[in-house]
Formats: structure tokens, sequence, C-alpha cells
């Protein structure tokens, strides 16, 4: 397959991570650390690219057929996907890259008293890691 000089790339736009921005002229920008990651390689590799965004990732329909990024890429109408999460059903339809981010999420709240932190922390670690993984998948097979 010879590289296209223009990639038509799917997204879906989201906050933070690849947006659509217009400038002052009217001209579509794109922001975000996928958008900053799709600019390096245009430059560094010498490609053009033309940006198709989408609602959703996709759906697999009954018929066999994807809707959103999933289904531009099934129907090649688009030569790649960005932001896509791997899963087996999608591995069916299309090739992955290796990953290249990862994203820990995480919550907070404010510092507790010493009391409380006490019980925060058997809440929260009441278990070794070994035998809380292993009591997690007793309890999933017993279902």
């Amino acid at each position: 397959m010879k590289f296209p000089s223009i990639l038509k790339v799917a997204i879906v736009p989201t906050k933070y991570i690849i947006e659509i921005n217009k400038d002052e002229n009217n001209i579509t920008e794109i922001s975000g650390y996928e958008g900053y990651l799709l600019k390096l390689l245009s430059s560094t590799l010498g490609f053009k690219y033309e940006i198709f965004a989408e609602n959703e990732w996709g759906v697999l329909n009954k018929d066999g057929n994807w809707t959103g990024v999933l289904g531009l890429l099934q129907r090649k109408e688009v030569d790649v996907g960005l932001s896509v999460t791997m899963t087996n059903t999608r591995l069916n339809t299309v090739q992955f890259s290796r990953s290249y981010g990862k994203e820990d999420v995480t919550f907070i709240v404010s510092k507790p008293t010493s009391s409380l932190k006490l019980l925060i922390s058997g809440t929260w670690h009441p278990l070794s890691q070994t035998s809380g993984f292993l009591s997690l998948c007793t309890s999933y097979l017993l279902q």
C-alpha cells in the first residue's frame, strides 16, 4: 500500500484530546494532545490530512456493519481513526496500533481527620493486593 499524500482521519471531537477549531480566517485547526500528535506526524513525515468528525466511535449493527468512526474505517472512507479504544469486537474489523497513551483517572476528597483517615484506609485497603485480586476473581467466578 502506498502512503497517501492526504491522510483521511476520522475523529470524535473530545475536549483536550482532539478538538476542532476555526481560526480568524475560518481555517480549521485541530488541538488537544491527539491533535498535536497528528500535526507532529504530518510535519515530520510530510503528509497533509483531512478531518472527518463523527459523533460516536461506533456501534456494531446486527448486519455486521459499524456506525461512526469504525464504520468509516470499515467502508474504507478514511485511512485512520484516532482515540479509539481497543476491544475484542473491534479487533475483528480494524487493526490497532500499539497503545501510546495512558490515562489514570482518580477522585479526590478533602483531607480527613485522624479517626476518619483510619476508617478510610481500612475501607479502601482491607486486603493485600494479591488477596484482593483473588477475592475479586472468586466473586466473579461464583456469579
